[in-house]
């Protein structure tokens, strides 16, 4: 073969292979859902179970917006222009709107993707592709063993890879002490937690995702009562295991619990 003719086969070769399908990739799929949700500043709350039975193979994430979809549209279309998302992104379909929804599906580095809007409620949610179990657990273990703890795994992330969602027992739920100085101002505020709750339903190590206002105590008041709830905990394969869990609490004048007034 001259030399020439090898060069343009292996050329051939190489465009082949740069045009081939490649595998789908839903771990960016879920930074893709989660990167939206944070641009947006959508405020997580439990997705409700009729929504998680429309897409069993996935997960979905639900939030709520302080804005309609015609704005939420625009600072989606900005975040797409300057590639602020995981991607690469492609559209599969154009907005529809169904019974007040507004839904379109994506391919995000090849697995599926679709973004839900009520308009009504002002309320998000993204349904992506997550890797299956047998993957899950090849991702983890190369993890660990590129940690070099193979036996020790983190806690699994809730609603991904075949992982279910802890239930709160609500007998146990108990209400945040609204902070004395801004219940005095007439300041509300949330925060978003994301904490894990351990095999035995007890809740373990938690930070803070997100809290508005910053700094006026609503984050401590958060951390002090969840840190007393107890759930049923969430299964992998039939088994408890622990796991991270968003938690999203609301600090409103109309159902403040005030410390007691010593006497």
């Amino acid at each position: 073969m001259s030399t020439r003719l090898h060069a343009l086969c292996c050329l051939a070769i190489v465009c082949l292979a740069s045009a081939g399908v490649h595998a789908a990739d839903p771990e960016e799929a879920g930074r893709f859902a989660r990167a939206i949700m944070k641009h947006v500043n959508a405020a997580r709350f439990d997705c409700p179970q009729e929504l998680l039975d429309r897409y069993p193979e996935r997960s979905v994430l639900c939030g709520s917006l302080p804005s309609d979809f015609s704005r939420f549209k625009s600072s989606w279309e900005f975040n797409m222009r300057r590639q602020n998302l995981p991607g690469p992104v492609r559209p599969e379909s154009s907005w529809v709107k169904r019974g007040g929804i507004y839904v379109r599906d994506y391919k995000v580095a090849g697995a599926d993707v679709t973004i839900l809007f009520n308009d009504e409620k002002n309320r998000l949610a993204i349904a992506h592709a997550v890797l299956d179990a047998g993957e899950t657990d090849l991702a983890r273990a190369s993890e660990d063993s590129a940690n070099g703890d193979a036996q020790k795994l983190k806690p699994r992330m809730a609603g991904f890879g075949g992982v279910t969602n802890p239930r709160l027992i609500q007998d146990s739920r108990v209400e945040p002490i609204y902070p004395e100085q801004p219940h005095a101002d007439g300041v509300e505020g949330s925060v978003i937690l994301e904490v894990v709750v351990r095999t035995d339903g007890t809740v373990g190590d938690m930070s803070v995702l997100r809290c508005r206002p910053e700094g006026a105590g609503f984050e401590e008041a958060a951390m002090a009562a969840v840190k007393q709830w107890r759930y049923e905990a969430g299964q992998y394969k039939g088994e408890p295991v622990d796991v991270t869990y968003p938690v999203y609490l609301e600090f409103t004048l109309a159902s403040a619990v005030t410390a007691p007034v010593p006497e």
